[in-house]
Formats: C-alpha cells, structure tokens, sequence
C-alpha cells in the first residue's frame, strides 16, 4: 500500500465526502462473492479455542492439588493448552486479515479494470454511426482530387 498518497492532516472532508466513501466500502462489500465455509471455520476456531481453555483451567487446578513432583507436567501440559487456545485465536485473525486482503486486491483490480476501459474509449477511435466515418487506412480522396478542389476554388473567388 505503498502507492497511497499521504493525507494531509488538514485536510477535511465534507459529511456528503464521508457518505459518498461509505457508500462505496458498502459497494465493494457487496460486490465481492463470498466465499462458503467461512463462518463454519470461526465456529470451529472459537470452539477449538474454548475447549483449550477450559482444559487448561481444569489442568490448573488439578497441578494445585496433586504433588509437587508431578505438577510440573501437568502445568506444562496446561500451558500447551494455552498455546492451543492463543494459537486457535490468532489463526482466525490472520485469516479474517488475509480475506480483507483479498477483498482490497479485488477492489483494486476492479478499479484497474475500469480505468483501462475508460482509457481505451478515450484513446481509441470508437466509430459513432451518427458521426463521421472512420477513415484509418482507406483512401478517401486522391490529390489531383484535391488540387482541382483548392484551384476551382481559387477560380471561383477570382471570379467574384
């Protein structure tokens, strides 16, 4: 994202702006398909994850009440259950970021998209039926064509 301008803290944006950017996030939201099977992957993470954590309490407290020599396993069996549970969570976030990322590319190659189409049909000769015809490559006219054109012309002014 190297390639967005700087904004300047003093500039301010009107409601009506505000709206209007609002309006096109909702757009692009909308735009882009959604992929299934998503929401059952958060429910499973989330579940993994309080699993990991209720296991890791129940460990706890029984490393409390056992003896000293064995406890030492049990916390480290406690504390694995904890990177279970950290490790669940964070899952979920990088994957929730990687689809934003995907959605933000998507976006921009919308947006390349139609920026090209719009350069094309400013840059390219589109033939309007009503308008002039398109001439690139054939012959309209020859230059004794032309000549007599600009000679009768100049014989007619002469004339008056």
């Amino acid at each position: 994202m190297a390639d967005l301008p700087d904004i300047d803290d003093s500039e301010t944006f009107s409601m009506d702006d505000i709206n209007a950017l609002m309006a096109n996030a909702d757009k692009i939201d909308a735009a882009l398909p959604q992929v299934s099977g998503l929401d059952n992957m958060d429910v499973d993470y989330d579940e993994y994850a309080r699993k990991s954590i209720e296991t890791f309490d129940d460990l706890v407290e029984l490393g409390k009440n056992v003896e000293d020599r064995h406890s030492a396993e049990i916390f480290n069996a406690a504390s694995s259950m904890m990177s279970n549970a950290l490790n669940a969570k964070t899952n979920k976030a990088q994957k929730k970021l990687e689809m934003v990322k995907l959605q933000l590319q998507k976006a921009k190659l919308e947006h390349e998209e139609e920026k090209l189409k719009y350069l094309k049909a400013r840059h390219l000769s589109v033939t309007d039926p009503d308008g002039p015809e398109a001439t690139e490559g054939q012959i309209i006219t020859t230059r004794n064509d032309i000549l007599d054109g600009i000679l009768a012309g100049i014989k007619k002014d002469a004339d008056t």
